[in-house]
């Protein structure tokens, strides 16, 4: 019981959530990683460089990342740490957990609502711009005041959950970047 207790900490630490406080009003990331502030050069020793999926390749970043075992619920899972630099900044946190990671399709489902459940009740109402999920995957979205996002996506073609967050400013230099054109 006692490494459950653990468990749920750390991810609620990973959501930058804190046990008995009110909904959060704003999304800054999750310690040591906060979206918007500087690169230190400590920040990404332990981090592989380039090696991680980009969160979009119309504004590009300086991406590091690590594997990790992250809480969802009361269950570790490895997973995938990415950090996304944009002009020196921390523009993009992600943590990915693949499908192997999980045991089964009812396990991926019973993680895709815990976590769900655990952003919508965790921070303010009025953040919540997104909330789609069922056994089949989806998406939660969230998006505060600056600008800056928390995204969770589900997927039920690759059985994998993803937890983004996106810093604001960056976030308006992707919407503001030209769409590749596609050839026929």
């Amino acid at each position: 019981m006692k490494l459950a207790a653990i468990a749920i900490v750390a991810l609620l630490i990973l959501a930058g959530i804190t046990v008995g406080q009110e909904k959060r009003a704003t999304i800054t990331g999750f310690p040591p990683y906060a979206l918007g502030s500087d690169q230190i050069p400590n920040m990404t020793a332990d981090l592989t460089a380039g090696s991680a999926v980009i969160y979009t390749s119309r504004v590009p970043t300086v991406r590091h990342s690590k594997r990790i075992q992250a809480a969802l619920g009361s269950y570790n899972y490895s997973a995938t740490l990415t950090l996304e630099f944009w002009n020196d900044k921390i523009a993009v946190i992600s943590i990915d957990w693949p499908s192997a990671a999980f045991s089964s399709m009812s396990d991926w489902r019973n993680r895709s609502y815990n976590l769900r459940n655990q952003l919508v009740s965790s921070y303010s109402d009025t953040l919540v711009k997104q909330d789609i999920i069922s056994d089949q995957g989806g998406a939660v979205r969230l998006k505060d005041a600056q600008g800056n996002q928390l995204i969770m996506l589900s997927s039920y073609t690759h059985f994998d959950i993803s937890l983004i967050y996106l810093w604001g400013p960056y976030g308006v230099a992707v919407d503001d970047a030209p769409v590749p054109a596609t050839s026929h």
